[in-house]
């Protein structure tokens, strides 16, 4: 492959095709850590305290119920741990949010 044409074929310098690749990078992580979370963290404190019975249309839908119900439950118990990793569900879904509306801006524009 030649050098400054990235994976689809498009002309790119050495350094947008590293912000390409760091972006894909960051959103595959960020896939990993919000299911993680949901699975291993949020969707047992919810059932464990009489929540999560909430069946989603997809995985966001289902993990944001089950989020909204152990944030509120966290905060009546006053449980800090299950505070802050609520917390790190909405920071980590926030920054997909931004780093998908920043791709979407950028491949608005013509190169």
């Amino acid at each position: 492959m030649h050098a400054g044409v990235s994976l689809i074929g498009w002309r790119h310098p050495p350094e947008a095709l590293m912000i390409e690749i760091r972006s894909m990078v960051t959103g595959f992580l960020l896939s990993l850590v919000l299911p993680f979370l949901w699975l291993a963290r949020i969707r047992p404190y919810s059932l464990r305290h009489g929540g999560g019975y909430t069946p989603g249309a997809n995985f966001l839908v289902s993990s944001w119920v089950d989020w909204q119900q152990a944030s509120d439950t966290a905060k009546a118990r006053g449980d800090r741990g299950m505070i802050l990793t609520c917390r790190l569900f909405l920071v980590v879904h926030l920054i997909g949010a931004l780093i998908s509306f920043l791709l979407i801006l950028a491949a608005s524009f013509p190169r």
